[in-house]
């Protein structure tokens, strides 16, 4: 029997990071985008696997200092090398990444709104900056895998004690894949889909039974797609991205 281990507990103690000093942020210096990357598993927090090539991307822009993703996966926050990148510059930086990826950003153009955020990057909670969107990864995997055997208890096909042993080995299992850096055509493309549901169902049947594990949903049942990353319309027509599908 396959066993994964948990990557959680080292990964967490340096994945949330605190920006840089707020005295050397100043308010020109960044800049704030509202896009949705709100996990499809976990719609309460962001989507770590599909950001980090993003961040890390924009990262390895010569003009860009720093890229970070709010909790909540609601925000991207980038903060520039130096404050005298025109507009029509900084635009240009941000649209490529996103464009190949199909994922809609919008500026965050109000004075107040900029201000507020701007505070709370620099209050040290709730931003992940580049690769430290993995921690958001190990906690969408300890989601996952409670949705899992929440429907195998609710269909009364395991008991509670080794229920606990197949939802930490989903919890490892999926630690370990959702960290892995892919695009979003591999995130998304059937040869990764179809591995999963392959090892989700032989890690089952291990407790169920064989031939006895039914297809399960990884999405979340409080999940609207992207509606919960507070773009209604981005699951419609041309503006569809991969938070439709997560």
């Amino acid at each position: 029997m396959r066993t994964f281990l948990p990557l959680g507990t080292a990964l967490l103690l340096t994945c949330s990071l605190k920006a840089t000093d707020p005295s050397t942020i100043t308010s020109d210096r960044v800049d704030f985008f509202r896009t949705p990357l709100v996990c499809g598993a976990a719609p309460d927090i962001g989507c770590g696997s599909r950001a980090k090539p993003l961040l890390l991307e924009l990262e390895r822009n010569a003009a860009v200092e720093s890229a970070w993703l709010d909790r909540p996966g609601n925000t991207i926050a980038v903060v520039w090398k130096e404050a005298k990148l025109s507009r029509k510059q900084r635009i240009a930086v941000i649209k490529q990444p996103f464009a190949a990826q199909a994922i809609p950003i919008e500026l965050v153009k109000e004075a107040g709104e900029h201000e507020r955020l701007l505070a709370a990057l620099n209050g040290g909670g709730g931003w992940y900056r580049g690769a430290a969107v993995d921690a958001l990864s190990l906690e969408e995997a300890g989601v996952i895998a409670d949705n899992i055997v929440g429907q195998l208890l609710d269909a009364k096909l395991v008991e509670p004690a080794p229920a606990e042993q197949l939802r930490n080995e989903l919890r490892g299992y999926f630690e370990v894949e959702l960290v892995q850096l892919r695009t979003r055509d591999e995130l998304f493309g059937e040869a990764l889909q179809a591995r999963w549901r392959s090892d989700i169902a032989a890690i089952g049947e291990i407790y169920v039974g064989a031939g006895k594990m039914p297809q399960v949903q990884i999405r979340s049942s409080k999940s609207k797609g992207c509606e919960t990353g507070g773009n209604k319309d981005c699951c419609k027509g041309k503006g569809k991205t991969a938070s439709c599908e997560h």
